[in-house]
């Protein structure tokens, strides 16, 4: 019997994953053994296209376009009813600018379209956390020479210049969110460079400056998430810590942990429906260690790298945020466990060894931090394919970065609570 037989029923819906890396594969893993049947594209990005708990869709198109144009298309025939896993970014927005031509065919995202877009608009999520009281660094939007002249002597040195829209800035041309200045000199030069590679290669360069929230350490990175109902009530709880991440700086996480943080859910909640969201939301905060408090750093409208984290620790989400958009009957989010970890262990080490450099982290700390039993984001001994496939395509990339000339060092890859 084929993997999609097992457990099938007439009335199950189908899920597409468009994109998301190894948020797909965990999205797969997850549905695909629950004999809910799982297709990927055959993109770049999504790693679920080689496990074996999805069907891989052939596909000709890298690009949101593309994407909107199969699913009204080619995609009809044979998906219609689908629940689409908006698992990154570029899908969110897609979802967002898209939502009427393709929710007459599909199911898709509950969360409002002006939120949606809002939520990927970095400066437009701090405006919105201020307008509810919830603490956030300094933000300044630069859109040219002028508006960094007008406001460089306000700026706090070192700060950060980063885009407004991450997803159309990483991976284009740089392989990092944001770039930390130390001096006027070094900020104009920066903003000079970013922006003009974003007129010259076509995508949005709107750039935003913002107060750098010093430190680094285990407890200083904090997340809930939740999913809010049409009344804004929130149908479950869940907090985890990231330990760290690298680039140290500017990174995503290497390390992370399940916990329960009454602080952090509080102040989470206050911003889902301070702003009136409704759907799934993860918030991510960074304690402040000149005064303690916590501060909004992001709202991602989807799914995250944690996903997996998640289903370790008890909680499958993705069966959840699957139920709930298919009118399914939602499984109890019951209580998850604390203290699961997940690791990413080439890129934990590579922050190791910077913070060690910095005298920031010894061996010994090190060592005991990562003595765990442990979780993984790509590696499975029941789906190994997709580990060995991404390992295979990132030394593949690394050796053709270094048989190339490199022109410029942005370039170089960097290496549930139960509802209460």
């Amino acid at each position: 019997m084929s993997l999609f037989n097992r457990n099938y029923k007439p009335d199950t819906p189908p899920v597409i994953l468009l994109d998301g890396g190894i948020v797909s594969l965990s999205v797969a893993r997850s549905l695909g053994r629950r004999g809910i049947p799982v297709y990927a594209l055959d993109i770049p990005q999504n790693h679920a296209r080689f496990s074996r708990f999805s069907k891989r869709i052939p596909f000709r198109g890298d690009n949101v376009p593309a994407w909107v144009e199969w699913l009204t298309g080619e995609g009809l025939n044979q998906y219609r009813g689908a629940v689409i896993f908006p698992c990154s970014d570029d899908a969110v927005e897609m979802a967002a600018r898209h939502r009427v031509e393709l929710a007459e065919h599909y199911f898709l995202p509950e969360v409002k379209e002006n939120l949606l877009l809002a939520m990927l608009d970095k400066a437009e999520t701090y405006k919105l956390a201020e307008k509810i009281g919830v603490p956030a660094p300094k933000t300044w939007v630069v859109n040219d020479r002028k508006d960094i002249e007008a406001i460089i002597d306000r700026v706090p040195f070192p700060c950060a210049l980063k885009p407004r829209y991450s997803h159309e800035f990483r991976g284009k041309q740089f392989m990092k969110k944001l770039f930390i200045v130390n001096s006027r000199e070094e900020l104009l030069r920066e903003f000079n460079h970013i922006h003009n590679l974003g007129i010259r290669h076509k995508f949005r360069s709107d750039l935003i400056v913002t107060e750098v929230i010093p430190g680094e350490g285990e407890d200083l990175f904090q997340s809930y998430y939740s999913y809010l109902d049409e009344e804004g009530t929130p149908l479950f709880h869940f907090t985890k810590r990231k330990l760290r991440q690298y680039p140290n700086d500017s990174g995503n996480g290497t390390y992370h942990m399940t916990d329960w943080n009454p602080e952090v859910a509080e102040v989470g909640l206050k911003f889902l429906k301070g702003i009136g969201y409704f759907g799934l939301g993860a918030v991510e905060f960074k304690r402040d260690p000149r005064d303690g408090v916590l501060k909004l750093m992001e709202c991602n409208p989807r799914l995250t790298n944690a996903t997996e984290l998640i289903r370790q620790c008890g909680f499958d989400i993705a069966l959840f945020v699957y139920n709930r958009l298919a009118g399914q009957p939602l499984p109890p989010p019951g209580e998850y466990r604390r203290g699961v970890r997940l690791i990413r262990p080439l890129r934990d080490f590579l922050s190791f060894r910077d913070a060690h450099r910095r005298g920031l982290l010894t061996w010994k700390q090190w060592l005991g931090s990562v003595l765990h039993r442990q979780h993984f984001e790509a590696f499975a001994w029941s789906d190994p394919l997709p580990w060995v496939m991404m390992t295979y395509y990132y030394m593949k990339r690394i050796m053709k970065l270094e048989r190339s000339p490199r022109r410029d060092q942005s370039e170089i890859p960097v290496i549930i609570t139960a509802k209460r």
